[in-house]
């Protein structure tokens, strides 16, 4: 058997490593190759190409880097060519998978799309893609089966992969309430847009330690100096662990924070021109993933110029007078929601 498994961008780089190792040990002769981050290689990938050239959030940020990222697609349509794959695995990413989904089915490859692309937020045309050319659908969120039943496609609902994670991580690991954590994103533009808010407002609290996250691929150098109470952390996890608070740029990173039960302010900035075209595409009443999995505001969401010093200092505040409880109790039934089930083990029942 020979697998081509594809991730764009950090959190999906975790996700297919854990795919990898699941594979790995239950099919030790499989061949793996394909696209992802230092995860997925550690993991048994036979690397073709780093995931690092592709990540890059924003219709901006997109255009000014097309050319190289249709370089990049041909490159990787070239390698599964002379690769020649039983199946191909996608995982999220879909600007760049669904194209790749396209092209494997005109090869006739199996394609199995993993944490399937957010047509209900927006881009439903994308529904058409998916039901022409992938032949299973892995969904990780527990409300898109029943939407993509009601579009007329099969949906298999394998569990939350970062649920999954942290829930094996806390088995062997106190939880601890001694620092504030930041966590600015994983990509350069986010990282650039996001720890300046951070930052300013931790300045505010002189007497607490902050620990800011450090994205894979990242270095040092790619933060800005850091005060005497702050420093980087690369282990999300060890940080999260330890974390009395957090701010934390909206993506993945919003559900394993609440999955450690740590209090959060989730908060998000872009370039005005891709926040103005993202408002008229989008059709979410929330950014964060605690938030639309709950159904209602568990953490409170600050975008653009609201998220600044002032606005978290007042969510902060909030937190510390309510105390831990409501959240708690929140975070909790979220736990709920997505239930216990390993997504790696229910794919591979389908490999």
């Amino acid at each position: 058997m020979k697998i081509y498994i594809i991730s764009g961008e950090t959190s999906g780089d975790q996700h297919a490593a854990a795919l990898i190792k699941e594979i790995k040990t239950n099919h030790p002769d499989y061949s793996i190759r394909g696209v992802g981050g230092d995860a997925s290689e550690s993991a048994g990938l036979d690397l073709f190409s780093h995931q690092k050239k592709m990540a890059v959030m924003g219709f901006i940020e997109v255009l000014s880097k097309l050319r190289s990222l249709n370089r990049i697609l041909k490159a990787i349509k070239r390698d599964i060519k002379s690769f020649g794959p039983n199946k191909i695995i996608l995982i999220d990413f879909p600007g760049m998978n669904l194209r790749l989904a396209k092209y494997a089915n005109e090869l006739g490859i199996e394609v199995h799309y993993y944490i399937a692309p957010k047509v209900w937020a927006w881009k439903e045309n994308r529904i058409r893609k998916l039901d022409s050319y992938v032949d299973r659908l892995y969904s990780i969120l527990p409300f898109e089966k029943e939407y993509f039943n009601k579009k007329g496609i099969t949906a298999t609902y394998v569990g939350n992969p970062s649920k999954y994670m942290v829930d094996q991580y806390l088995k062997g690991h106190k939880k601890q309430n001694d620092v504030i954590a930041l966590l600015p994103g994983s990509r350069a533009q986010e990282i650039k847009a996001n720890l300046q808010p951070m930052l300013r407002w931790a300045t505010m609290h002189p007497e607490e330690q902050f620990v800011v996250s450090q994205a894979p691929g990242f270095d040092k150098r790619d933060y800005p100096s850091l005060p005497n109470n702050f420093r980087l952390e690369s282990d999300m996890y060890s940080l999260l662990s330890h974390a009395k608070f957090a701010v934390v740029t909206s993506g993945t990173a919003t559900l394993e924070t609440a999955l450690f039960g740590v209090p959060q302010v989730v908060g998000y900035k872009t370039s005005a021109i891709t926040y103005f075209i993202g408002r008229l595409l989008v059709k979410l009443k929330y950014i964060s993933l605690v938030n639309l999995i709950s159904g209602k505001e568990v953490v409170p969401e600050l975008l653009q110029a609201d998220f600044n010093p002032d606005r978290i200092e007042k969510a902060f505040e909030s937190f510390q007078l309510e105390g831990i409880d409501r959240l708690s109790a929140d975070y909790l039934e979220l736990r709920r929601t997505i239930g216990d089930l390993n997504p790696t083990s229910e794919i591979l029942k389908h490999l």
